[in-house]
């Protein structure tokens, strides 16, 4: 990963619980120096995702100037913020 150059990264979530997800979830950035960009809006499902379906989505991030490590972590969550994961 090269400093300031923004990376995307996709997940595919399956909803393994016993409710559906509703519409409007998405990821959202919890911590760390893997930040998205000013301006970052995650996009939101149209439509709600039944038990045991899928729904893949993407985070944008740009890695900071000082070399080493650097992590992200990030969220699924419903619309009103209630999370459906576990931090990634």
């Amino acid at each position: 990963i090269h400093p300031g150059r923004l990376v995307t990264v996709e997940w595919t979530f399956t909803n393994s619980g016993s409710t559906e997800w509703p519409a409007g979830t998405r990821l959202r950035f919890v911590k760390g120096k893997l930040c998205p960009p000013l301006g970052f809006v995650p996009t939101e499902t149209q439509v709600s995702t039944v038990v045991g379906g899928r729904i893949t989505t993407q985070a944008a991030a740009i890695p900071p100037n000082e070399p080493g490590p650097c992590e992200a972590h990030w969220q699924l969550e419903a619309a009103d913020g209630a999370p459906l994961s576990p931090p990634l």
